[in-house]
């Protein structure tokens, strides 16, 4: 898995990998399993606006 997070986040995981002695794939899957979801699957703190966008009607 590769993903860009912005620096304080990645200084505040090296944080937590550096205290606990575990390697980063174990925290991030740690705190991925602790999350919890609402009864649509998203993170109940996240709080941007669903991104759905309206098909439009194009004929074949």
């Amino acid at each position: 898995m590769f993903a860009e997070v912005d620096a304080e986040a990645k200084q505040k995981l090296e944080a937590m990998v550096a205290a606990t002695g575990a390697p980063k794939w174990a925290i991030l899957e740690a705190l991925i399993d602790r999350a919890e979801l609402d009864p649509t699957g998203r993170p109940v703190w996240w709080e941007e606006p669903d991104n759905h966008q309206e098909a439009l009607d194009i004929p074949a």
